[in-house]
């Protein structure tokens, strides 16, 4: 989800959102930003 051609494509920061606990479906893009960033995991254990 929120790769290009996907649903989602325009919403990545929308839905992959570690300040938003309104939205039931947030953190469906958040694969594809662990997918291009090797260091997402890291920088989201830090930030919490």
């Amino acid at each position: 989800m929120g790769e290009k051609g996907t649903k989602y494509e325009n919403d990545v920061e929308k839905y992959c959102n570690l300040n938003d606990n309104n939205s039931n479906i947030n953190g469906i893009t958040c694969a594809l930003k662990a997918k291009n960033d090797p260091e997402y995991f890291n920088k989201i254990v830090r930030k919490h």
